[in-house]
């Protein structure tokens, strides 16, 4: 039987090839007779392995999760104008420094009935409070309690605004409250905007709130008891 045949290389090629780690066979030889000098070695590029099918085949993206739609929540909006003449006129009257804020809030909350018995007020300075039965409060004990600053989730909303020529259209409901009032006051005129989660008060009922609260306004000596 016939030994393999060696590859021709000198000794420094073979010891390059194989601390490099390099088959002889696959080095083409430029020495006499095809042997393979150390510069073979030194110039050999090896080809880039064939690559793996296995590797190559990776397995396709998982599908993205179908997302849930988020649960949507029914509000409704009604809008008033107020004249807020006769209050003005009980104000100064009064030779109080009241502002219009406590008087809109208890109207407010009586007009709302048990959602409107725990209220957040926002004044025009933006400042906000947490009142607790401002139905049954006069405006200056709501005053009073507004001025401490407290603020908390609450059923009801009510917001002070002071702009010239200015109407509300529009407003989004925070998921603690049920109902949410923003007056927008021009003068002795105000633009009143009720939004309400109509889930929580009928379309209805929402009306008749809005109402309520305009005819309290426009007849503020029922807000003195």
């Amino acid at each position: 039987m016939n030994a393999p045949r060696r590859t021709p290389a000198t000794p420094y090629a073979r010891r390059l090839a194989r601390e490099r780690g390099l088959a002889l066979v696959e080095i083409g030889g430029s020495g006499p007779h095809g042997r393979i000098v150390a510069a073979d070695i030194l110039a050999f590029v090896p080809k880039p392995a064939a690559p793996n099918v296995a590797e190559v085949l990776v397995s396709p993206p998982p599908a993205p999760a179908t997302p849930v739609p988020a649960a949507t929540r029914a509000v409704g909006a009604f809008q008033a104008s107020v004249d807020l003449s006769a209050l003005a006129t009980l104000i100064a009257a009064s030779g109080t420094e009241l502002a219009t804020e406590p008087f809109l809030a208890k109207a407010a909350a009586r007009g709302a009935g048990n959602l409107g018995r725990v209220l957040l007020l926002r004044d025009r300075a933006g400042r906000a409070s947490l009142v607790e039965d401002a139905g049954g409060l006069s405006p200056r004990a709501i005053a009073a309690r507004h001025a401490d600053g407290t603020e908390a989730d609450a059923a009801m909303i009510v917001e002070i605004v002071e702009a010239a020529g200015i109407r509300p259209v529009g407003a989004a409901l925070p998921s603690s409250a049920v109902l949410r009032l923003i007056a927008v006051i021009d003068g002795t005129w105000a633009d009143l905007l009720l939004v309400h989660d109509e889930e929580a008060i009928p379309t209805a009922e929402a009306a008749a709130v809005l109402s309520e609260i305009r005819a309290l306004a426009e007849a503020p000596l029922r807000l003195l008891v």
